[in-house]
Protein backbone atom coordinates (compact mmCIF):
# COMPACT_ATOMS: atom_id res chain seq x y z
CA UNK A 1 0.00 0.00 0.00
CA UNK A 2 2.76 2.35 1.06
CA UNK A 3 5.02 1.62 -2.08
CA UNK A 4 2.35 2.09 -4.97
CA UNK A 5 -0.74 3.58 -3.65
CA UNK A 6 -1.95 4.01 -7.25
CA UNK A 7 -1.24 0.35 -7.83
CA UNK A 8 -3.10 -0.68 -4.76
CA UNK A 9 -6.32 1.09 -5.57
CA UNK A 10 -6.49 0.21 -8.85
CA UNK A 11 -5.97 -3.75 -8.10
CA UNK A 12 -8.90 -3.04 -4.96
CA UNK A 13 -11.49 -1.37 -7.48
CA UNK A 14 -10.41 -4.59 -9.88
CA UNK A 15 -10.95 -6.89 -7.51
CA UNK A 16 -14.38 -5.31 -6.29
CA UNK A 17 -15.50 -5.54 -9.94
CA UNK A 18 -15.01 -9.18 -9.82
CA UNK A 19 -16.03 -9.76 -6.17
CA UNK A 20 -18.34 -6.32 -5.29
CA UNK A 21 -19.00 -8.55 -1.87
CA UNK A 22 -15.66 -8.82 -0.91
CA UNK A 23 -15.69 -6.65 2.67
CA UNK A 24 -12.05 -7.19 3.64
CA UNK A 25 -11.12 -5.54 0.15
CA UNK A 26 -13.73 -2.63 0.49
CA UNK A 27 -12.49 -1.99 4.06
CA UNK A 28 -8.71 -2.44 3.01
CA UNK A 29 -9.64 0.62 -0.37
CA UNK A 30 -11.04 2.96 2.19
CA UNK A 31 -8.27 2.71 4.60
CA UNK A 32 -6.04 3.45 1.40
CA UNK A 33 -7.95 6.58 0.28
CA UNK A 34 -7.99 7.29 4.46
CA UNK A 35 -4.24 7.26 4.14
CA UNK A 36 -3.87 8.68 0.60
CA UNK A 37 -6.20 12.13 2.16
CA UNK A 38 -9.08 11.00 -0.11
CA UNK A 39 -11.31 11.21 2.51
CA UNK A 40 -14.52 10.98 0.64
CA UNK A 41 -13.89 8.40 -1.22
CA UNK A 42 -12.93 6.63 1.98
CA UNK A 43 -16.19 7.63 3.74
CA UNK A 44 -17.76 6.24 -0.01
CA UNK A 45 -16.43 2.94 0.82
CA UNK A 46 -17.07 2.73 4.38
CA UNK A 47 -20.67 4.05 3.95
CA UNK A 48 -21.53 1.43 1.20
CA UNK A 49 -19.85 -1.51 4.18
CA UNK A 50 -22.04 0.05 6.73
CA UNK A 51 -25.28 -0.42 4.21
CA UNK A 52 -24.45 -4.07 3.24
CA UNK A 53 -23.26 -4.78 7.01
CA UNK A 54 -25.37 -2.59 9.55
CA UNK A 55 -24.89 -4.81 12.24
CA UNK A 56 -21.42 -4.23 12.04
CA UNK A 57 -20.09 -1.63 14.87
CA UNK A 58 -16.99 -1.48 13.85
CA UNK A 59 -17.49 0.24 10.20
CA UNK A 60 -19.86 2.78 12.06
CA UNK A 61 -16.84 3.82 14.76
CA UNK A 62 -14.33 3.96 11.41
CA UNK A 63 -16.68 5.82 9.30
CA UNK A 64 -17.18 8.24 12.68
CA UNK A 65 -13.20 8.51 13.02
CA UNK A 66 -12.97 9.53 9.42
CA UNK A 67 -15.47 12.63 9.78
CA UNK A 68 -14.32 13.45 12.96
CA UNK A 69 -10.81 13.74 11.39
CA UNK A 70 -12.30 16.08 8.67
CA UNK A 71 -13.34 18.45 10.96
CA UNK A 72 -10.47 18.15 13.75
CA UNK A 73 -8.78 21.74 14.53
CA UNK A 74 -6.33 20.97 17.35
CA UNK A 75 -6.91 22.71 20.83
CA UNK A 76 -10.30 24.18 19.60
CA UNK A 77 -13.81 23.45 20.37
CA UNK A 78 -15.62 22.07 17.08
CA UNK A 79 -18.78 23.49 16.10
CA UNK A 80 -21.39 20.95 15.31
CA UNK A 81 -21.46 20.49 11.78
CA UNK A 82 -23.12 18.33 9.65
CA UNK A 83 -20.27 15.82 9.39
CA UNK A 84 -20.25 15.67 13.17
CA UNK A 85 -23.81 15.12 13.49
CA UNK A 86 -23.53 12.02 11.57
CA UNK A 87 -20.21 10.86 13.43
CA UNK A 88 -22.38 11.23 16.87
CA UNK A 89 -25.12 9.40 14.94
CA UNK A 90 -22.43 6.46 13.52
CA UNK A 91 -21.14 6.33 17.21
CA UNK A 92 -24.50 6.22 19.20
CA UNK A 93 -25.48 3.16 16.78
CA UNK A 94 -21.82 1.49 16.97
CA UNK A 95 -22.85 1.64 20.94
CA UNK A 96 -26.48 0.13 20.27
CA UNK A 97 -24.78 -2.33 18.18
CA UNK A 98 -22.02 -3.13 20.96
Amino acid sequence: MSDRPDKAAEAYRNTLALNPDSTVVRYQLARLYAEQDQPDRAAAELQKLIDSHPAAAEYHIRLADLLIDQEQVRGVALPITDRLQKAETLLRRALELD
